[in-house]
């Protein structure tokens, strides 16, 4: 079924099968609401495109651009962003369950009442990036991490922010935590550090 894509000015950018997507430029294109579960945008240009309430249900998005998109709402459950560059982006109340983000670039993006739960962040930008209070979870390196504006839990483990913040891998209370923290804080904490710090503006 052939796929015809306007942009914001109702001028159209795209005609073509749904398998032909990787690599298109598609800047500011009107997808609101369109049900794109699955399909491979993998390198296309979608920076600001309008994503409103669309349904992005195991997409592959591996390197597209999608700075200052709009995804308000949009679900985004198993898909993959793998090196995708979202800044500025509007993920506000999007659905991003079990979405991987290895690498992403989501500097100044908007994720406040986003579902991040089991959400992939490894080695993902997350540099003033606005979240809800809390943010509900995230999964790194096989322990879930919980962060509240104030406090942060690793597992079962909770501490002030200005704490998990001042701390290194040769902390006692990193290396109390367990025989292998040390050497995963000295690889996880800079990204879980970021991820406080936007938290708490």
């Amino acid at each position: 079924m052939e796929l015809v894509i306007q942009n914001l000015e109702g001028h159209g950018i795209f005609t073509g099968g749904r398998d032909e997507l990787a690599g298109a430029n598609l800047y500011e294109a009107n997808l609101v609401g369109e049900d794109l579960s699955g399909l491979d945008f993998s390198g296309a240009d979608l920076e600001g495109a309008d994503l409103r309430g669309a349904n992005l249900r195991g997409a592959k998005l591996h390197d597209t651009v999608l700075s200052h998109a709009k995804l308000v709402g949009a679900r985004l459950d198993r898909a993959s962003f793998r090196g995708a560059k979202l800044c500025g982006a509007d993920l506000r109340w999007a659905s991003l369950v079990s979405a991987h983000l290895y690498g992403a670039d989501l500097r100044g993006a908007d994720l406040r009442g986003a579902d991040l739960e089991e959400t992939d962040l490894r080695w993902t930008n997350i540099a003033e990036a606005q979240f809800t209070e809390p943010v509900v979870r995230l999964d790194i390196g096989g322990r879930s991490i919980h962060i509240h504006g104030g406090r942060t839990s690793i597992g079962y483990t909770t501490h002030e922010n200005r704490e998990w913040l001042e701390w290194g891998p040769d902390a006692p209370e990193i290396g109390d935590m367990g025989e292998d923290m040390p050497t995963w804080w000295g690889r996880y904490g800079p990204v879980i550090k970021a991820a406080i710090a936007a938290v708490q503006g």
